[in-house]
């Protein structure tokens, strides 16, 4: 959700940057990563070269040079292997980690995997069981639904585990994609004196808090702020038409999540018995919580007194 978020809503902001969306070598790049193809010093040089190419063919494209591009991963089963790479190559760069919880994120990529459902390869193996193919007709993009549930760098935890078998396999691996996502963010923070890795960090839900479509004050301020992050604008005032067109486009994809809503004519006793699964997965994986310590903290906590 949170790349869907803020590629959309910066390309459509009227802040004049473009954005690369989830591109589809990023994916297999991470496989590559993870499969250890190449040492890591060519590794780093592979994905500086692809990301100044895409750049490169973005202003080749327009025909002018940008201050600015945005990149978006395809999602957070590729994250724990992209991240550190990326990190490193570009130490410099302003860096963005938008998450959502992980009860919220299953829900969100089950109704991916069901809307997608033709797509995949194998299909209904066994029940409730979808293989999906790492494979997409668009060169250009993966399917949310294969880089939001497929974990490229899977977690060892024996006790993990024994959690995970009580879900079904796509909830299973969209819990572990999601989980290993975090771990690797918390990691480079907690390393950050050597990695360097300061990001803005943004809580999805602070983005999509609207009250009868208009956006709360809470919306409205988070939106603000990463938009000057992003945009690197955090000393000039964003013009108003900027966020006008900003807040209507997160509303768009407000709205359109709200139509979607995976709970519609569930059994509220399976979701809860799941979600609390899911939440004991957390739980155990020492990746994630360290003892009583918050797990996530966001760089902007925002309430109407600003």
């Amino acid at each position: 959700l949170g790349s869907n978020i803020i590629g959309h809503v910066v390309q459509h902001s009227q802040c004049q940057i473009p954005v690369i969306h989830e591109p589809a070598w990023m994916y297999m790049l991470a496989f590559l990563i993870q499969r250890k193809v190449l040492s890591q010093d060519e590794m780093e040089k592979v994905v500086y070269g692809l990301c100044r190419l895409s750049a490169q063919a973005v202003e080749h494209k327009v025909g002018e040079r940008y201050k600015t591009i945005v990149f978006t991963l395809p999602g957070q089963g590729c994250t724990a292997a992209l991240l550190p790479y990326l990190q490193r190559v570009f130490p410099c760069d302003r860096h963005v980690f938008a998450y959502d919880g992980c009860v919220s994120s299953v829900k969100r990529a089950l109704r991916l995997i069901e809307q997608s459902g033709n797509n995949y390869q194998d299909k209904g193996k066994r029940k409730g069981m979808i293989i999906p193919t790492i494979y997409s007709t668009d060169a250009s993009s993966m399917p949310r639904s294969n880089s939001s549930s497929i974990p490229i760098k899977p977690l060892s935890s024996k006790e993990l585990t024994h959690h995970l078998a009580s879900l079904s396999f796509n909830e299973a691996s969209i819990v572990e994609s999601w989980m290993s996502s975090v771990s690797t963010f918390l990691s480079l923070k907690k390393e950050e004196q050597n990695t360097g890795y300061v990001p803005f960090v943004c809580r999805t839900e602070f983005l999509s808090n609207y009250d009868k479509k208009q956006p709360s004050a809470t919306s409205s301020i988070a939106l603000k702020h990463l938009l000057e992050y992003v945009s690197g604008s955090a000393s000039q005032m964003l013009q108003r038409n900027e966020i006008d067109a900003a807040e209507s486009i997160l509303l768009d994809l407000v709205v359109q999540n709200a139509d979607e809503d995976p709970t519609t004519g569930r059994d509220l006793v399976t979701d809860l018995k799941r979600d609390t699964t899911i939440e004991n997965c957390i739980s155990v994986y020492k990746g994630v919580f360290d003892g009583d310590s918050n797990m996530l903290s966001d760089t902007v906590q925002p309430s109407v007194a600003e």
